[in-house]
């Protein structure tokens, strides 16, 4: 008889936990709060698959210069503060995390998570072929300045220490990279291991494939516990059950798991992006190092985002985050300039965990309920090789990536 479960969330990490246990003989259900079509945090963002972002955003350099940036608007990270002990929490642990000594730890961590999603990432696109394979053309990052160039290529040297493909690159040679095209830089640093996906193709995808196993328009109203088991959950449809369930919907998994008895260090960060026509120009994914503005081609379009507004919730879009990301693109690509920017604005929220790195495992005292969420600005990146380790744990198998820098209670 098969294994069943209940996956809570149908954006990529939820997708790929429902992946791996279907690959795995389970009968999975997944639910979504929004429509089947929808349009989540999963559609609209950068696309990338970045081994090369190894270190986690909780670390002594970020706190040195982050900090400052985050009290200016406009800038590439904020706070949007408001009073809320949530928050104010979330910000005394991320400086804890950031002084506590452990970055090598959690950087190795980080980056084997990412390496192994990078190659279950292949083992996705043989599923399914009718999409594009990940794009190989690896990640270019763009310094403005020298002391950006600096800091980045200090970044590529450790990147290449840990095995990495990369290459520190004058502006001639970035230019190379981005044939025919206006560059105006001091110099990059390219990233071989890298890749990028088309993430609203793969979310649609994922979700057709399921078919009747996709209920959409299910809001979790709460839980039926019985002792050390999780039995059931209610929803606006009726309760609903099945042997395990995983809480995978973002930065909403938080507050579910309250209920639960987990309390994780969780905020949302929110995003901003446009995706123009006619960008098939870019050959090379690019993430400008100075704006934070990453730009990925997507087919005959250029996906272009950035901001990280932590903490942001209910508030409007900051007219001075949108304007920082057309004028970070253009510092670099003046050409862009010319690009029809009349297109609406997407907006997502990220689920960040305080320390930088996900939460992936089973919930303390209850043996059938675990958790997937926490992955900030890497979810599609770490997507595929989170469903792995989740599916390895709930069949009783030790994942090829160490669980314990993950677990819910550390």
């Amino acid at each position: 008889m098969k294994r069943t479960a209940i996956v809570v969330g149908a954006g990529l990490v939820g997708l790929g936990v429902a992946a791996e246990l279907m690959r795995d003989g389970w009968q999975v259900t997944v639910l979504e709060q929004g429509p089947a079509d929808g349009v989540g945090t999963s559609h609209g963002n950068a696309g990338m698959l970045v081994p090369s972002h190894f270190v986690p955003l909780a670390t002594m350099g970020f706190l040195k210069t982050g900090l400052r940036m985050m009290l200016k608007r406009g800038a590439p990270v904020t706070v949007r503060w408001r009073p809320d002990a949530d928050l104010l929490g979330w910000v005394t642990r991320f400086t804890l995390s950031s002084l506590a000594g452990d970055e090598q730890a959690r950087t190795q961590a980080l980056l084997r998570l990412s390496l192994a999603s990078r190659d279950q990432w292949e083992r996705w696109a043989d599923d399914f072929p009718n999409l594009a394979r990940p794009g190989g053309a690896g990640l270019m990052m763009i310094a403005r300045t020298a002391h950006g160039l600096e800091e980045e290529a200090e970044v590529g040297h450790q990147g290449a220490r840990l095995g990495l493909d990369v290459e520190i690159l004058d502006a001639d040679g970035v230019r190379r990279r981005q044939p025919g095209l206006d560059v105006h830089c001091e110099g990059g640093v390219w990233f071989g291991n890298d890749a990028h996906v088309a993430p609203h193709e793969w979310v649609q995808a994922m979700r057709h494939s399921l078919g009747s196993n996709l209920v959409s328009d299910t809001k979790v109203l709460g839980w039926q516990l019985s002792g050390d088991r999780w039995t059931g959950v209610k929803t606006n449809h009726g309760a609903m059950s099945a042997d395990h369930v995983v809480l995978a919907s973002g930065f909403e998994s938080a507050r579910m798991a309250r209920s639960l008895g987990v309390n994780m260090a969780i905020q949302p960060g929110r995003g901003y992006g446009y995706t123009l026509p006619g960008g098939a120009r870019l050959t090379t994914p690019s993430l400008l190092v100075e704006d934070r503005v990453s730009l990925t081609p997507m087919g005959n379009a250029l996906r272009v985002t950035s901001g990280m507004e932590i903490g942001a919730t209910h508030q409007a879009p900051d007219p001075a985050r949108v304007a920082h990301i057309r004028a970070g693109a253009e510092r670099v690509f003046p050409e862009l300039a010319a690009a029809d920017w009349e297109q609406p604005l997407w907006t997502g929220w990220r689920p960040l965990s305080a320390d930088g790195l996900p939460y992936i495992g089973r919930v303390p005292n209850l043996g059938n309920a675990w958790v997937a969420t926490g992955h900030g600005m890497m979810g599609i990146s770490l997507a595929a090789g989170t469903g792995r380790m989740l599916a390895d744990l709930m069949g009783g198998h030790w994942p090829s990536v160490d669980p314990e820098a993950f677990r819910l209670d550390r």
